[in-house]
């Protein structure tokens, strides 16, 4: 199967994309305020450049080809 949207919050940076994916195991009151502990961004780090991505982290997400 290929997906054809991705479902991204293009407003946000890639890495924010990312780390969206762990908001379920935090408190709601960090998660509001963006305050993701050291390891989630590490593990997205690591995601990132798994995939060949990790020079772009900080770009917004619609502005990804």
């Amino acid at each position: 199967m290929i997906f054809q949207h991705f479902n991204l919050v293009k407003r946000s940076t890639v890495l924010r994309n990312v780390l969206s994916g762990r908001v379920g195991y935090h408190p709601t009151w960090k998660m509001i305020l963006g305050l993701f502990p050291k390891e989630d961004k590490v593990k997205a780090m690591n995601a990132l450049e798994r995939v060949n991505i990790l020079d772009k982290y900080d770009q917004r997400s619609d502005q990804l080809s």
